[in-house]
């Protein structure tokens, strides 16, 4: 009976041992365990730290950049827009607008009723000539025309009208009558200006067939070189 006893005696404090020793076990575990867990969530919010820094850097050189696109962007519509105003002052463009449109042509009529007086007829008296069309395009410039093209020839500053023998030329493109010449401004001033000028009564005068609309007129973009004109003083345009 004794040894029973002893033996159950040293059996529960081996099992009170053992608890112990599983329990404090268990504890240390438990503790490394949330120990890690804590480190864990500092690392992952170190981690979201870093991102979110480094998010927002991103975020900024991307302001940056759209910023230098913005600028760029309205670089190239200034440069646009001010090579389109160069092309335009150069009449390098179309133009549509109010304007006038001016029809010239020889005196057919008045030329075949001369010509049967051979002592007195000069055929030259009957056609339009190159300084007709250069005076008139001088009084549409200081009538306030702003651009001007015979029969399709957009006239510039370098432009010149001249004749080589019959043919008159414009840009040095030879054109016949009937001479059709637009000019880009106010109709009504500019045709008030033309008839109380030289040119228009002094063709009417002579029987010349002169035709004058208003309205839309669309005149072509300029499409010669640019050079220097050499003609003589008489046979320029004048500004």
């Amino acid at each position: 009976m004794f040894n029973i006893t002893i033996v159950c005696t040293i059996l529960g404090l081996l099992l009170s041992w053992q608890y112990k020793s599983t329990r404090a076990e268990a504890d240390s575990s438990s503790s490394i365990l949330h120990e890690n867990i804590i480190e864990m969530i500092q690392q992952l919010e170190t981690d979201i730290h870093d991102t979110e820094e480094e998010i927002g850097t991103i975020r900024n050189q991307l302001s940056q950049y759209q910023e230098v696109e913005d600028q760029d962007a309205g670089t190239l519509k200034f440069l646009q827009d001010y090579l389109h105003l160069q092309r335009s002052i150069n009449s390098l463009t179309t133009v549509v607008g109010p304007g006038i449109t001016i029809t010239l042509d020889d005196n057919v009529q008045g030329a075949a009723s001369a010509s049967t007086d051979f002592a007195s007829f000069r055929p030259e008296d009957y056609i339009i000539h190159d300084k007709t069309v250069l005076y008139l395009v001088n009084e549409l410039k200081a009538a306030g025309a702003k651009a001007i093209a015979i029969n399709n020839q957009r006239l510039v500053s370098s432009s010149d009208i001249r004749c080589v023998g019959t043919v008159i030329l414009v840009n040095t493109t030879p054109m016949a009558p009937p001479y059709q010449i637009k000019a880009l401004g106010d109709p009504e001033e500019i045709k008030e200006k033309l008839l109380l000028g030289d040119e228009i009564p002094y063709l009417k005068a002579r029987n010349f067939p002169v035709k004058i609309e208003v309205g839309e007129v669309e005149i072509p973009e300029y499409k010669g070189n640019f050079r220097q004109s050499h003609l003589e003083r008489g046979e320029q345009i004048h500004e």
